[in-house]
């Protein structure tokens, strides 16, 4: 027998990251969306670890591993918005480059596992283009981060961080 509730304990939940207990589940497990016309991320909420992304084009997940607690992260799947870190594993700085294909209000940030903000790295009215912001990893514990770009008030792109010292 198993249980699936938010972390609220209630079967329905309406929030921008929900948390999802698991109880009693054999791995792997599958979730699936039917006919999702955003991007859910579904992350560890313990250990940030991303577990899988459903997309309008891919529906399902298979989460291989035991997680008690699971994050979802929703954002726009239409934007033709881009993250990336070089270099990802991190040991003492990286590089997050970002593209904007049309002038936005945008806030980047960088998340613990347990989804509190670290540090805000760039926040407010950019014009369309590619940029690029450094990181010093130095007053990070080695880990698992999330970096947010919200773009016009909406999550826009997720990526993971590895820290390593």
């Amino acid at each position: 027998m198993f249980d699936v509730r938010f972390a609220n304990n209630s079967l329905l939940e309406v929030s921008d990251n929900p948390v999802l207990k698991l109880t009693g589940v054999e791995y792997p497990v599958a979730i699936s969306i039917q006919d999702p016309i955003n991007k859910y991320t579904f992350v560890d909420a313990i250990t940030g670890e991303v577990l899988g992304t459903i997309t309008p084009s891919n529906n399902t997940i298979v989460i291989n591993h035991s997680s008690n607690a699971v994050r979802i992260l929703v954002s726009d799947a239409s934007t033709d918005v881009t993250l990336a870190a070089y270099p990802n594993p991190v040991t003492s700085s990286s590089i997050l480059r970002y593209t904007l294909p049309e002038d936005s209000d945008i806030r980047l940030a960088i998340y613990d596992a347990l989804g509190n903000e670290i540090r805000t790295l760039q926040n407010g009215f950019v014009r369309a283009g590619e940029y690029t912001v450094s990181i010093n990893a130095a007053n990070f514990a080695s880990g698992q981060y999330l970096c947010k770009l919200n773009v016009n008030g909406k999550l826009a792109q997720i990526l993971l961080l590895n820290i390593v010292k």
